[in-house]
């Protein structure tokens, strides 16, 4: 997912949340960005 923070700084990680849910286990999920606000770090 690149620009994660940014989408999770809008208000979307429920969505982001739901969209992790149905990967499958045996496959990686990376977040991307070029900088993480402390408040986007939890």
């Amino acid at each position: 997912l690149d620009e994660a923070d940014r989408m999770l700084d809008m208000g979307f990680e429920p969505q982001i949340r739901q969209i992790c849910e149905r990967i499958r286990s045996d496959r990686q999920t990376t977040m991307f960005s070029a900088t993480w606000p402390k408040e986007v770090r939890k």
